[in-house]
């Protein structure tokens, strides 16, 4: 059984649609949730329970015996959900321990990317989905305000998350990846999650496709000065959106990016969690690097 934990906003829509349920190598048992998806991948009833216990929706720990009989051991099965590193129902060590008491023998797939880079796409998806409606800067002074309990800015703390899983998992039934190795040397990237998986990594034909991109930065400008009415465009069909987001994109401009003060709070904040990748991973994230 391998379960991909996450990270939010590090291709997790790319490698459930097109990776994890595309393979027929691959037995994947969902979850999908990417908001510009029309696929739909039915998730069994047991599975769904385990993915709402493991997130703390339901303190009913699931039949093991149940689960097993969907998950066939002879097969590569995958089961996808970046919640499970969100520190939101229940803290991540929980969420770790949930899955290691139904799967004791799981291998675990995480991808990260910069935390800068990961606090900024983040907060564009809420904004894009309406749940925001202030300015990057003014949103996360008011996260920092409340750091403790801010579910974004300590989800960002990757040594924590992934020292947990590596306790109760094993260093080599962990395997971390870096999302900008996606973007910039894509064969390395998937080559190892393939390696990690027990399979050979076959190129495809055609260049990998972007899922669940960012906002044009002149959309994010818009939604800020006509909130009313940009959040209109959730009643909008699928097709009428993209043509939005179409129009926008041809609309050069620059949206806000962390201030000064924000960046060196986000460094000082992650700089742990940088190093600890950087020694124990091999992984080298820029930590004032952003990529959206």
């Amino acid at each position: 059984m391998y379960i991909h934990v996450g990270y939010p906003k590090c291709a997790s829509s790319f490698l459930q649609m097109d990776i994890f349920s595309k393979d027929k190598r691959i037995r994947f048992h969902g979850i999908i949730r990417d908001p510009d998806s029309s696929k739909k991948i039915k998730t069994n009833p047991l599975i769904h329970e385990f993915i709402l216990y493991v997130r703390g929706k339901t303190n009913i720990t699931p039949k093991t015996k149940d689960l097993f009989r969907v998950i066939n051991s002879s097969d590569i099965n995958v089961i996808s959900d970046e919640d499970f590193v969100m520190h939101d129902n229940v803290v991540v060590e929980d969420k770790v321990k949930r899955i290691k008491n139904i799967f004791p023998s799981a291998k675990i797939i995480i991808v990260v990317r910069s935390p800068i880079s990961f606090l900024k796409s983040y907060y564009d998806f809420y904004f894009r989905g309406g749940h925001i409606k202030i300015g990057l800067n003014d949103f996360y002074n008011k996260e920092f305000k409340d750091y403790n309990k801010s579910t974004l800015l300590q989800t960002a703390h990757y040594k924590r998350c992934i020292s947990h899983f590596i306790k109760e998992s094993g260093k080599e039934n962990v395997c971390v990846l870096n999302l900008e190795n996606l973007k910039y040397n894509s064969n390395n990237f998937m080559s190892s999650l393939y390696k990690f998986m027990g399979l050979k990594y076959i190129k495809p034909k055609n260049e990998i496709k972007k899922r669940n991109v960012a906002l044009p930065e002149s959309a994010l400008n818009f939604g800020l000065i006509f909130p009313s009415i940009w959040g209109m465009r959730i009643y909008f069909p699928k097709f009428i959106r993209r043509i939005i987001k179409y129009v926008f994109r041809k609309i050069k401009a620059q949206s806000e990016f962390f201030n000064a003060s924000n960046i060196n709070r986000i460094n000082k904040l992650y700089i742990d969690d940088v190093q600890y990748l950087e020694s124990k991973h091999c992984i080298f994230l820029k930590i004032s690097y952003f990529f959206v």
